[in-house]
C-alpha cells in the first residue's frame, strides 16, 4: 500500500501506543558528565531511580502530530472497555483535527497487547470502520513509538522532577506541542525501511540484521539484555539441576547394587552355616 500511493498512505495512518511517565527521572551518565581539571577527581552522586509516583500517557499520532493524548494516574488500569471508550474520544478528536479523513479510512496501528487485540477493542475498531494493520507479534523494532517517540520523550524528561500529575501532563503536552510537523513525518517515513528488511528476512531478525536497522530506543536494548541475562542465567540453573539430579540417581543406583550385594552374601552365608546336616539314623 505504502509503495502503491505513499502520500496516500502518510494521510491515514494513524498509530497509538502506552508508556509511563514518572514524576522524577533520574538523568542518563551522558548527561551528568562534568568537566574537571587533570588529576581531580569527579564528585561523587548518589545513585537515584525512577519514582514511584507516574502517569500512563496514552498517545494517538500521525505524519502531522499528536492528536489525541490520555492520562492515567497511577493505580489504575487499561481494560478494553476503557480503551474501547478511549476509542470514542480518539474518533471525535480526529473528526475535529483531521477533517480530511471523513471520507476515507483511518489506516489504525497498534502493537498486539491484550487490552489492543481483546473482543471488545476489536468490535469498537470495526464499528468507527477502521482499517486495523498488521503487527507481528513481539516486535517493538516495528512499533513507532517504542522505537521513535517515546524514546526521545524519555531523553527530554531526564534530568526534571514534577511535584503532581498536573505538572506531568503540562510539560507532556509542551513537549509535543514544541515538535516540528516534519519530526513526526520523519518518524513514519522509517517505518518504511524496517517493514522491508522484515519482509526480507522473513521475520528472522538476528541481533546483528537488527542493529544494521536505525537505532532502537534504550528501553528496547535494556529489555533484550535482560531477556539474554535472565536466559543464560535460567539455562545455568537447569543445567546445574540435571547435573545434581543425575549424580543423586547415580549414587542411589550404586547403594541399590551395594545393598544387593550384601544381601546376596548374607543369603549365602546363612544358607551354608544352617543348610542340611549328616543325622544319625
Amino acid at each position: 500500500m505504502f509503495s502503491r500511493n505513499p502520500d496516500e498512505f502518510l494521510r491515514c495512518f494513524v498509530t497509538v501506543d502506552e508508556t509511563w511517565i514518572h514524576h522524577n527521572t533520574p538523568e542518563t551518565k551522558e548527561q551528568s558528565k562534568q568537566w574537571v581539571s587533570r588529576g581531580e577527581r569527579g564528585p561523587k552522586k548518589a545513585k537515584q531511580s525512577l519514582s514511584a509516583n507516574k502517569v500512563m500517557a496514552t498517545v494517538f499520532w500521525d505524519a502531522r502530530g499528536v492528536i489525541h493524548i490520555d492520562y492515567l494516574e497511577k493505580g489504575k488500569t487499561i481494560t478494553g472497555e476503557y480503551y474501547s471508550k478511549l476509542l470514542d474520544r480518539f474518533d471525535v478528536d480526529l473528526t475535529q483535527k483531521r477533517p480530511h479523513l471523513a471520507k476515507k479510512k483511518v489506516l489504525f496501528h497498534q502493537d498486539n497487547a491484550r487490552v489492543h487485540t481483546c473482543l471488545v477493542t476489536m468490535a469498537k475498531i470495526h464499528e468507527l470502520r477502521y482499517e486495523l494493520l498488521p503487527h507481528p507479534a513481539y516486535s517493538p523494532e516495528l512499533a513507532l513509538c517504542d522505537y521513535y517517540l517515546f524514546p526521545n520523550l524519555k531523553k527530554w524528561l531526564d534530568g526534571k522532577r514534577f511535584e503532581s500529575n498536573k505538572e506531568v501532563i503540562t510539560e507532556t503536552n509542551a513537549y509535543f506541542e514544541s515538535l516540528k510537523k516534519t519530526y513526526y513525518l520523519e518518524g513514519i517515513k522509517k517505518l518504511e525501511k524496517r517493514w522491508t528488511k522484515c519482509i526480507e528476512l522473513k521475520g528472522n531478525l538476528s541481533l546483528m540484521e537488527l542493529f544494521g536497522m536505525p537505532k532502537f530506543g534504550f528501553n528496547w536494548f535494556k529489555s533484550y539484555k535482560r531477556f539474554i541475562y535472565i536466559h543464560t542465567r535460567t539455562h545455568a540453573s537447569t543445567h546445574a539441576q540435571a547435573h545434581t539430579r543425575r549424580r543423586t540417581c547415580t549414587h542411589a543406583q550404586t547403594h541399590t547394587k551395594h545393598t544387593r550385594a550384601r544381601a546376596h552374601t548374607n543369603t549365602r552365608t546363612y544358607t551354608h552355616t544352617q543348610g542340611p546336616q549328616n543325622v544319625k539314623i
